[in-house]
């Protein structure tokens, strides 16, 4: 069966009145293409910057271990869950 319906402010009216049999039917929504907000896919520099603004507050840490040496990620793990826990820094 088909019934047409209204999407305001997230909920779904149906605008026939049906009496179902059991609570918690599953219904199919058929929603026209044209009324989807498509939000855009974060760009590779909103998601370098996001990572940077993660690491600004263990940036001294990374530059310790100048280029080409191995980042020690363990001791900045340790750090981090430090000042997070326990309030060090």
């Amino acid at each position: 069966m088909q019934v047409q319906a209204i999407y305001t402010q997230g909920r779904i009216e149906l605008l026939q009145p049906l009496r179902l049999r059991h609570d918690g039917v599953r219904l199919v929504v058929t929603v026209p293409d044209e009324e989807i907000e498509t939000q855009a896919a974060p760009t590779k520099d909103t998601l370098e910057s996001r990572v940077r603004a993660i690491l600004r507050p263990y940036q001294h840490l990374l530059d310790r271990a100048g280029a080409g040496s191995t980042i020690d990620y363990d001791s900045i793990r340790d750090e981090y869950l430090a000042d997070k826990y326990m309030g060090q820094r």
